[in-house]
């Protein structure tokens, strides 16, 4: 089922099959878990991206009225939550965003203590001594993924990379949606296809049954749950997504904000049971 038929019938069938797996979980082991794509907007950072650019350009009132608006347009299935990225590039450009301010959005969020550190010490730790790899991938700007990973430490990153013709945006070259596909001349790819076409450019393996995908909402779910392990971040302060996936136990297993997050993750991956 596509994200775009029925987004609500989706999340509800989701949430019986991570039941089922999390029962089938306590008679077997886990896979050994090789690979990690972890999402950023709200999982290694505390705010979404695209409503801080949302911001930047129209004040905190009006961003969040368009918000709102593009939130009754996916519940009224005229616009497919993996078109939601699209048009608000589309309309923030329009209101004379730049590409460089994803830098700029994301450096002032890293000093403002935006940046979920400790989550990311322990994804890192985690790689060095269980060799895994952790990847992050986003629906949003590359440019801020390639600047989180640099700050963080993280080696591996991918995002949605813009075709901007002089100052205007003019699409995506490639854009990380729910579904491979052809939209025009853009390249849509889910992040498990984004991630292993980065990681066979670096020359190193991935198989999906040997990744976990750590993420905080529902927009995550199909990805989660094509991997071995989805593995979901519940923040403090959850905004509606990321309750709608902890109410509706749109996980494998959970992470919880601001506790000890090397041993959350240990456990998570299944590295706790090995020992």
């Amino acid at each position: 089922m596509g994200i775009n038929q029925n987004p609500f019938l989706l999340v509800a069938s989701s949430s019986a099959r991570f039941a089922m797996r999390r029962t089938m979980a306590k008679a077997k082991h886990m896979p050994r878990i090789e690979t990690i794509i972890v999402d950023i907007d709200r999982t290694l950072t505390t705010e979404d991206s695209a409503q801080v650019a949302l911001e930047r350009v129209y004040g905190k009132e009006e961003a969040k009225e368009r918000l709102a608006d593009y939130s009754r347009k996916v519940k009224r299935r005229e616009m497919g939550l993996d078109q939601l990225h699209m048009a608000i590039f589309a309309d923030i450009y329009a209101a004379g965003f730049r590409q460089a301010d994803w830098t700029d959005i994301m450096k002032k969020l890293e000093y403002s203590g935006g940046f979920r550190k400790g989550l990311a010490e322990a994804l890192l730790r985690a790689g060095r001594d269980f060799a895994i790899t952790p990847v992050l991938a986003t629906r949003g700007s590359d440019m801020s993924a390639q600047y989180v990973a640099r700050s963080l430490g993280f080696r591996h990153a991918i995002g949605s990379i813009e075709r901007v013709r002089g100052h205007d945006f003019a699409g995506f070259e490639t854009i990380i949606g729910a579904k491979d596909s052809m939209d025009g001349d853009t390249i849509v790819m889910t992040k498990m296809t984004a991630v292993s076409k980065l990681l066979a450019s670096a020359g190193l393996p991935f198989d999906p049954q040997t990744s976990a995908v750590l993420s905080n909402d529902v927009l995550d779910v199909l990805e989660m749950l094509g991997s071995a392990c989805g593995i979901l971040l519940r923040p403090k302060n959850p905004n509606s997504l990321e309750r709608m996936a902890q109410s509706l136990g749109l996980y494998d297993r959970t992470i919880d904000e601001g506790k000890h997050y090397r041993n959350q993750l240990i456990s998570a991956l299944g590295f706790a049971e090995r020992r």
